[in-house]
């Protein structure tokens, strides 16, 4: 046992004596990591007997045979950029070694650099933080047979120099003929605050990033990045320096994020302008890359280059974005409005068989033009006839067009140009066929809404009837393009909806008023009494563009107002509501595009459509010739004297028609009607009263019929969400004929 004890005290002064100055041994895992100075002294690394902590392959470190890695940890607290080791071996039988870098705390670890090989061996790595914690971990691989020990010298007293490029006084130039230009992001620093873009700040809270610059040769900047050494998603932020560039403040015009190879377009650069990148990785990983740069000029600066546009259906486009950056005067004649001065680009579409087609611009993301016109022409380039031009019927000053009667199968040419041709910039061109648009622009011919189903609307006007005044409008300013709806409580709760719009990005805005029993609704609605109202302008909550009431459930924290401006989040309180109440509810899109809206009900209230009293079972129009048949029907009826028919053109001024007797008290379906003759051909209103034998007097409500219709042939019936019914279905329906256009009716 003596003899043991010798040899045991013998053998590890030999292995000290072999080691020079190596002194200590590593932790068994993270928690009990030796600490250490990274001043350049060599330790000892024993892994016989040691456990593999590390679970797998990480970086270089293979899990090599049945038995995994040996390891063994030390930990040292970072005072300058850069970290040197190196190893000798002392009884590893294989002689390899496998050496890790982590940063970040023991159950959070973050791996920053891996080195593996034959030992003895020596690397560096760049991208420490001072101050941080930093763990090494030492293995064998092949754990077990290959156990041993050998020395790991650790240093981090050298300074490595940014590249010269780290900032954007350095900005390294770069040419955009699509030559690519090596960089290191190797030793870089952060140059900004915060998050930027998609270009997050990391795990360490900043950017490690490596600037270039370019003078603009043409519009269109296009950039594509591949990472060589980072091993991680790349970022890259495009900016305008402003007119003292890296003094004055930067407008950053785009950024782009992503996997290697990564990609960007930017259109709206001026040509001769001085403009700036830069690039850094998604979790600030270090390595090499390159950029290719190329700036192109616009290809659609006259008819002959007009760039073919689809046509979407049904009110939702695809949107193209475009740029008048580098656009000359294509020499067709000036339009008719707008304030031309030069500086058009032209696109064309093929006109749809209905022959209807919206023609929008929208700002752009970034960059964009906000004072714009256009014009719209039928023919060949170098024989171009108007057919339309408008300046700021959309969006601003942004223009809009709603084109009916167009030749199907032809070529439409859309102009477009800067008001003035004074700014150069980005926008978005959106051209769709318009929605099946429902007959509820009005007040008084507000859609009723029969249950707490999602229901599709859209809208392409705003009606016959100036329904919102300075009086009643709370927190909105007109109507762009409004569809009006009708609700009754059948059970007390929460009413709360969700407007979505279809596209993803138009300005929903929308107004409630609420009839405390049913009482008091009147078309248009009475001044101040609106109980809820948005105006938010653009992406709210979460960067969503969804509008609407809630409590909670879906923004956090939940709403505390009733009614917000343009500045607000698209969200405010729900409505608590009770049997019997009525709801009278406006939606308008602002961005004016046509483009359908969802309307997802998420309250707990009961809802329902029996706008009619109960003892009421249909009353609607319908078209015959000339004329208008009035038709209703009772299910029951008390002490019911007679029914008074009153019409009207613009459902504010009404006249009586007719006077129809009621069946006094009945419990059997009662069937009644009114022939109103010669009437006009355009929208017409009707409402009936229902007066008793003692004189007490009831209201209905307002229905429309639209004799403007020439639409041809009936080719399908729907329901008001879009299923396809027959004539059993009772409710309230589409007509839509073979033209394309469509009519609402209540089918009994």
């Amino acid at each position: 046992m003596i003899h043991s004890l010798h040899y045991r005290f013998l053998a590890i002064l030999f292995m000290f004596f072999l080691s020079g100055q190596a002194t200590a041994q590593g932790g068994e895992n993270c928690g009990s990591a030796q600490a250490v100075t990274p001043d350049g002294s060599c330790y000892i690394a024993n892994t016989i007997g040691a456990a593999d902590n590390i679970g797998g392959e990480v970086g270089c470190a293979t899990t090599g045979g049945p038995n995994g890695h040996r390891d063994v940890w030390f930990s040292f607290v970072a005072t300058a950029n850069q970290f040197d080791v190196n190893t000798t071996n002392n009884s590893v039988p294989n002689n390899n070694a496998e050496i890790l870098l982590f940063s970040g705390g023991c159950g959070s670890l973050t791996l920053e650099f891996s080195t593996c090989g034959t030992m003895p061996f020596a690397d560096n790595f760049v991208g420490l933080i001072p101050g941080n914690t930093y763990f090494v971990v030492v293995s064998t691989p092949q754990g077990g047979s290959n156990d041993g020990s050998l020395d790991v010298c650790i240093n981090n007293t050298a300074v490595a120099s940014p590249p010269s490029n780290d900032d954007c006084t350095g900005a390294t130039p770069v040419l955009t003929d699509g030559s690519c230009n090596p960089g290191t992001t190797v030793a870089g620093n952060d140059s900004w605050t915060g998050e930027v873009g998609c270009a997050t700040t990391g795990a360490d809270e900043e950017h490690i990033d490596v600037w270039y610059s370019f003078v603009a040769t043409g519009g269109v900047f296009d950039i594509v990045a591949n990472d060589l050494t980072i091993g991680d998603d790349l970022e890259i932020v495009l900016v305008d320096p402003g007119a003292t560039p890296c003094v004055s403040a930067f407008t950053v015009l785009d950024t782009y994020c992503g996997p290697s190879p990564l990609a960007g377009n930017y259109a709206g650069l001026v040509p001769g302008n001085t403009y700036y990148y830069t690039v850094s990785s998604n979790s600030n990983q270090v390595g090499t890359f390159e950029t290719c740069v190329t700036n192109s000029n616009i290809t659609n600066d006259d008819c002959t280059g007009a760039i073919p546009v689809a046509v979407g259906a049904a009110g939702i486009c695809v949107e193209v974005g475009g740029t008048n950056a580098g656009a000359t005067d294509s020499g067709v004649a000036a339009p008719s409005c707008g304030g031309y001065a030069g500086g058009d680009v032209w696109y064309s579409i093929t006109v749809p068989a209905s022959g209807n087609v919206t023609f929008g611009v929208d700002f752009a993301a970034s960059g964009s033009l906000t004072d714009m016109a256009m014009a719209i022409y039928s023919g060949t380039c170098g024989s171009l006839t108007e057919i339309d031009c408008d300046d700021d019927s959309g969006t601003g000053l942004l223009p809009d067009i709603q084109a009916t009667g167009l030749t199907p199968g032809s070529t439409v040419y859309i102009r477009l140009w800067d008001f003035g041709n004074v700014d150069v910039g980005a926008f978005d061109l959106c051209i769709s066929e318009p929605p099946v648009t429902l007959s509820n622009q009005d007040c008084v011919s507000a859609l009723p809404i029969c249950s707490d189903a999602t229901f599709n609307g859209s809208s392409n006007g705003a009606g016959s009837v100036n329904d919102l005044t300075a009086g009643n409008e709370d927190c909105l300013f007109g109507e762009n393009q409004s569809s009006w709806l009708y609700i009754e409580i059948t059970s007390p709760g929460d009413f709360m909806f969700t407007i979505s719009p279809d596209n993803g990005t138009d300005d929903y805005d929308f107004a409630l008023w609420h009839y405390v029993g049913g009482v008091g609704q009147q078309c248009p609605p009475a001044d101040g009494e609106v109980d809820r109202c948005s105006y938010g302008a653009g992406a709210g909550f979460g960067g969503s563009y969804d509008t609407g009431l809630d409590d909670g459930t879906i923004v956090t924290p939940a709403p505390t107002d009733n009614s917000e401006s343009a500045s607000g989040d698209n969200w405010v309180n729900e409505l608590p509501v009770v049997a019997g109440d009525a709801i009278m509810l406006i939606i308008d899109n602002f961005s004016s595009t046509t483009s359908p809206y969802t309307l997802d009900f998420t309250g707990d209230a009961g809802l329902d459509c029996t706008i009619l009293p109960s003892e009421f079972m249909t009353f609607y129009a319908v078209e015959e010739g000339n004329d208008n048949l009035i038709k209703w029907t009772t299910l029951t009826e008390i002490n019911n004297s007679y029914f008074t028919v009153q019409h009207s053109l613009d459902g504010e001024t009404w006249e009586t028609i007719g006077i129809v007797d009621g069946a006094g008290t009945s419990s059997e379906k009662q069937h009644y009607a009114l022939m109103h003759n010669d009437v006009r051909k355009t929208v017409n209103y009707y409402r009936m009263y229902q007066t008793d034998f003692d004189g007490t007097e009831g209201s209905m409500k307002v229905i429309s019929i639209d004799n403007s219709f020439s639409g041809g042939k009936v080719v399908m019936t729907t329901n008001l969400i879009g299923q396809e019914v027959d004539h059993t279905y009772k409710g309230f329906v589409l007509d839509v004929y073979e033209d394309g256009t469509s009519r609402k009716r209540l089918q009994p």
